[in-house]
């Protein structure tokens, strides 16, 4: 869990948004910038000068450049793309990566991204001394404010509804719905099969239930998790607990509400 108000303008400027150069730059070199990894910023970068309609990683636009030039891709964007370059933190991108990178059409192409991915491979490899290393950010890391909630089973006291409960850290549990620091939906409205306190209670209660509901034709049936606009979640576990009886969940999808894309299809 991360608090991201930066890093959420920077993906929805860059990746969507036609955007203002001095403000890109801004949001580029902000001190809060913290992504789960600097692959992302070349990402969203790549993004933004290629004008995608699409969150494609950086190999599919190295695909492009099998067949077309960087000037039919980027457009006018292109100078923009040599500048933006110029803040991707490469050093810290892993080995393995940046020698494919070496290798893309990308550094085969774009002259300043050929130099920046040798000069982080040279710094993997031999090290950098002297005040170059201090004064340039590209060498440094980025300041994180991650916290990592580890699983170590079911029902453990180390997961995302649980620090929500304790306002993070700050005080004994108390149920989060009830302490307003997370907010819960169904598809059903609210009743006592649809109690988004019991939800998330620490004491199982086999009377949670969301009914069907039409939507685009469809009939759906959910439950939605709000963690608030000051957070994000890189969701690497999930335990759905059921009650027991013969109308358990089958098939089922975990989404994010972000264009409710499915993270984790159960069929």
């Amino acid at each position: 869990m991360i608090s991201t108000s930066v890093h959420i303008i920077f993906v929805e400027v860059l990746a969507f948004g036609p955007g203002n150069l001095t403000n890109i730059i801004c949001i580029l070199q902000h001190p809060d910038l913290t992504v789960t990894c600097e692959e992302r910023v070349l990402n969203a970068i790549l993004i933004y000068c290629s004008q995608s309609k699409e969150l494609n990683a950086w190999d599919r636009v190295d695909e492009k450049l099998l067949n077309s030039m960087p000037e039919l891709i980027f457009g006018e964007r292109l100078n923009s793309l040599d500048l933006f370059l110029s803040f991707v933190r490469f050093p810290l991108l892993p080995y393995e990566v940046l020698k494919l990178l070496e290798r893309s059409n990308l550094s085969r192409h774009i002259t300043t991204f050929r130099r920046l991915v040798k000069e982080a491979i040279s710094f993997l490899e031999v090290g950098l001394t002297g005040p170059d290393k201090d004064l340039n950010v590209r060498f440094q890391h980025r300041r994180s404010s991650f916290r990592e909630l580890q699983f170590i089973c079911d029902g453990d006291s180390n997961g995302l509804l649980y620090f929500a409960g304790t306002s993070y850290g700050e005080h004994q549990w108390v149920n989060p719905v009830l302490s307003k620091r997370v907010s819960i939906t169904a598809s059903s409205p609210v009743s006592r099969y649809t109690d988004p306190k019991v939800l998330v209670s620490r004491t199982y209660q086999g009377t949670s239930f969301a009914g069907p509901r039409v939507e685009d034709g469809r009939n759906t049936a959910w439950w939605m998790v709000d963690i608030g606009p000051d957070h994000q979640l890189m969701c690497n576990y999930y335990t759905l607990r059921q009650d027991g009886s013969r109308a358990f969940v089958r098939c089922w999808n975990f989404q994010v509400k972000y264009m409710f894309r499915s993270i984790f299809l159960h069929n």
